[in-house]
């Protein structure tokens, strides 16, 4: 007997007897085109990404080529993430354009940003003529395409110049119903949503009769009405399984699934737990965000495996010397050959609270037959897989046979130290990057306008110490200063220097921020001088508030302005250099707010000064140079200035575009 799922699990259900299960996107761009070309009434596309040049089938056809050679009196609309500027890297940004140019009047196009701020379109749904529906996690974009048996080497993986893609597995599922009409109507609130930037979003109105259930994640936003069935879905899934779960995914950071997953992994009679996951060589980015959480809770599911029923694999391809790790972007659950969940939901936080999702679950008999095939793709290259009772024993057997899959534990990378430092790193309480966790926060008027003010201040600052620094020069600076303070005799940049020591040593101790100051030194200084003194400032404001901190110890309660002090005065006691040196890397607290904490927390001294120095230094010089560049480029315009300028901000773009391609979910 195969039980639904309960009712705040899912947000619709409808009867399908015949799901089709499309494994990897050359399958599904050709299964998509195929209902394009026969469709009758309407297309709609909603997705986190498209682009036009997509290779849709063998002759070569492009996206392009099959959107506007379909009949005008056919209705298209597309709706697509209104992605932030740093994901442009590898988008189009003339996608709008595009579709304009070609002057059809059937074909509408909107980007989607009725989102809290850097939450995102996640969703991946086509439906045609009401009556046919595509769930999954491809999108309609390059990169993607790659053969159910993700070969290496394999010609179908590139596009229309001939670029290779890297090894890409997915799934959709594709159904055939005349319930897929409740799918047009959603498409069209979101259509509606967008347009009016109101919700037009109904609440969940299911009955749950059927065999085909669907999840959603509605992010709060406005008057949306905030759904998290996608993540009840998942939870429900995991604490029901019995046998197996079998899990398939892009990532693997959720602390709430992976605390579920432990909790049936201690129980004696609890099903065994089959995880495949994107690992492989991971670039620096990816290793200190998405990387260290990965390695961390695989750790964690492992130590916490008492009954041995744990495996976590990642993917490859080709032979023992050219292995070329399969970039997992799948969103597949399999429990006890009742239940297949496909969809566009990570194991994340992101899909389960913040971005718009959609997730399918199959039910009932078809889910055996799906299961074998997934299997049959995954751990071989077309050769009959033999299916045993135990998941852990054929993984094992086909692993020994055909050498595609290898455990993360045995390729784990040394763990990198900044995942001790998770809880402080601004990556979504464990998980987001600055900018994603920052665009939370904007959900609530008080704190949109205290972070609004922030940012104001510390720009008109900037602007201000820049400013000053085209306008006044040194000689004036002494004759304000000469005025102020009549007894003091400004003859000399030393003398100059001096004062701004000990303004900043004031000034500092009572919260003034560092980087401002470097500034101020980078724009009245020359190079050598500026360091010197931003250093010498640095020092001297840290060691005033670590023994203010260390005097009135019992009357400072840091609990009231850092989380986690307790972790952070374990850390710092068991590795205060290292602590110390992140903490001046990434600055994750005030300045003098961590000095006054490092004090009462009594951090060696010596430790304390030296983990200071090595962390304010790279970011000093950096912050000068250029300050220094940019002044020289507007004061004397030349060549060389303009050159390390463009050189920087390609730079600075090369960087932007690699950290979207580590961040692309």
């Amino acid at each position: 007997m195969v039980k639904a799922p309960p009712k705040d699990a899912f947000f619709h259900c409808f009867r399908d007897d015949d799901p089709e299960l499309i494994i990897c996107a050359d399958a599904y761009f050709k299964k998509v085109r195929q209902s394009f070309e026969q469709a009758k009434e309407s297309i709609l596309i909603c997705g986190w990404s498209l682009n036009l040049d997509i290779i849709m089938g063998d002759d070569g056809a492009t996206m392009e080529d099959v959107l506007f050679s379909i009949p005008e009196d056919i209705e298209i609309k597309i709706l697509i993430w209104d992605y932030p500027i740093f994901y442009v890297g590898d988008r189009d940004p003339f996608l709008a354009l595009n579709i304009a140019l070609q002057n059809r009047r059937n074909v509408s196009f909107k980007r989607f940003d009725f989102h809290p701020l850097m939450s995102s379109m996640h969703s991946k749904m086509v439906v045609v003529d009401d009556s046919e529906l595509f769930v999954g996690g491809i999108d309609l974009d390059l990169g993607r395409r790659d053969g159910e048996y993700n070969k290496a080497s394999d010609p179908i993986r590139v596009d229309k110049s001939n670029k290779d893609f890297k090894p890409f597995r997915d799934y959709a599922l594709h159904f055939k119903s005349q319930a897929v009409k409740s799918f047009s109507t959603f498409f069209n609130q979101l259509w509606h949503s967008q347009q009016d930037q109101q919700s037009e979003i109904s609440s969940s109105t299911s009955t749950g009769e059927g065999n085909v259930f669907f999840a959603r994640t509605i992010p709060k936003f406005k008057d949306n009405p905030q759904e998290r069935s996608s993540f009840k879905m998942h939870k429900w899934l995991i604490e029901n399984a019995q046998k197996y779960i079998y899990i398939e995914n892009q990532y693997l950071t959720s602390e709430k699934i992976v605390d579920l997953l432990i909790e049936g992994l201690k129980r004696k009679d609890g099903p065994e737990v089959v995880i495949v996951v994107s690992y492989g060589k991971m670039p620096l980015i990816e290793k200190v965000s998405m990387g260290a959480l990965l390695t961390d809770y695989v750790q964690r599911l492992v130590e916490n495996d008492p009954y041995n029923r744990l495996k976590i694999y990642t993917l490859f391809t080709g032979d023992k010397n050219d292995r070329e790790y399969v970039k997992i972007h799948s969103k597949c659950m399999l429990v006890d050959d009742k239940y297949l969940k496909i969809g566009s939901s990570n194991i994340n936080n992101r899909s389960m609270d913040f971005d718009y999702e959609l997730d399918a679950l199959v039910t009932g008999p078809k889910v055996l037959e799906f299961k074998s095939r997934i299997f049959k793709t995954l751990l071989g290259y077309g050769e009959d897989i033999e299916i045993h009772e135990s998941i852990i024993e054929t993984f094992e057997d086909a692993r020994e046979r055909f050498n595609k899959i290898v455990e993360v534990k045995d390729i784990l990378k040394e763990k990198s130290v900044l995942v001790e430092y998770k809880d402080y790193l601004p990556l979504d309480k464990k998980e987001m990057t600055f900018f994603e966790r920052a665009g939370q926060i904007f959900i609530t008027k008080k704190s949109f306008v205290k972070m609004h003010l922030k940012l104001v201040l510390g720009l008109a600052m900037l602007v201000l110490a820049i400013a000053g620094a085209f306008m006044i020069r040194p000689e004036e600076v002494r004759i304000i200063v000469n005025t102020v303070v009549s007894s003091l005799d400004v003859q000399s940049s030393l003398v100059l220097m001096a004062i701004f020591f000990v303004a900043y040593t004031i000034l500092g101790s009572m919260f003034f921020p560092l980087n401002a100051y470097i500034f101020l030194c980078g724009a009245y200084f020359s190079m050598g001088q500026a360091f010197s003194l931003a250093i010498a400032g640095a020092l001297s404001v840290a060691g005033i508030s670590y023994w203010f901190g260390a005097l009135f110890e019992k009357d400072i309660h840091a609990e009231s302005k850092i989380e986690k002090v307790n972790q952070l005065k374990r850390l710092l006691k068991s590795n205060s250099l290292l602590t110390l040196v992140f903490l001046r890397i990434v600055p994750i607290a005030p300045y003098p707010l961590v000095n006054v904490i490092c004090g009462k927390f009594r951090v060696g001294f010596k430790k304390y000064m030296l983990g200071t120095f090595i962390g304010v230094v790279p970011g000093s010089a950096t912050l000068i140079f250029l300050e220094k560049q940019l002044i020289d480029l507007v004061q004397a315009p030349n060549l060389y200035n303009a050159a390390i300028l463009v050189s920087i901000g390609i730079v600075f773009f090369l960087a932007i575009r690699f950290v979207k391609r580590r961040m692309s979910a």
